[in-house]
């Protein structure tokens, strides 16, 4: 959308998630959905990230809602462990683990982000790993807000007046 904006003379703010644009990770609310779509396992029960059980029927209660239903059950627990579980989730589902996302599914590269920026756009920080910060650690939140705006700033030159949090 940048060029289309740039022509009207309009511009935008995206908010990136810096260890997504750095290709260090994969947002832990995208590979749900990637996973529940792809499950050869449909029906199974896995431990949660706060210790209880819950059980997945995915062709009973299909794998777009009960995405949706996990990602925000998920929201409200502790944040700390959330990407090393995802391992246990692909597994129960029987999902091959990608190494990155897929494709389709990638983060702009930082060269886009610096032609973003050319057309008269702004990048700013919407932390690192795109964890809920009030489900963190007081040390881990500050972690993640200060390390994607130092990011940021290394990217762009300039620092951002603004954050989005997760």
């Amino acid at each position: 959308a940048g060029p289309l904006f740039a022509r009207f003379e309009t511009p935008l703010t995206c908010f990136v998630i810096t260890g997504f644009l750095d290709g260090e990770l994969w947002p832990w609310d995208d590979q749900i959905p990637y996973i529940f779509r792809d499950a050869r396992n449909r029906r199974f029960a896995l431990e949660l990230p706060d210790g209880n059980t819950e059980e997945f029927d995915l062709d009973r209660q299909g794998p777009a809602r009960l995405a949706s239903a996990l990602r925000d059950r998920l929201k409200t627990l502790p944040q700390d462990a959330l990407y090393p579980w995802l391992s246990s989730l692909y597994s129960a589902a029987d999902v091959e683990e990608p190494p990155g996302p897929p494709p389709g599914m990638q983060a702009m590269s930082c060269p886009e982000a610096r032609r973003f920026i050319a057309m008269g756009h702004a990048i700013a920080p919407h932390t690192r790993t795109h964890r809920i910060l009030s489900q963190l650690s007081d040390a881990s939140s500050h972690a993640e807000i200060s390390d994607s705006a130092a990011r940021v700033h290394e990217e762009t030159g300039k620092r951002s007046a603004v954050f989005a949090y997760p």
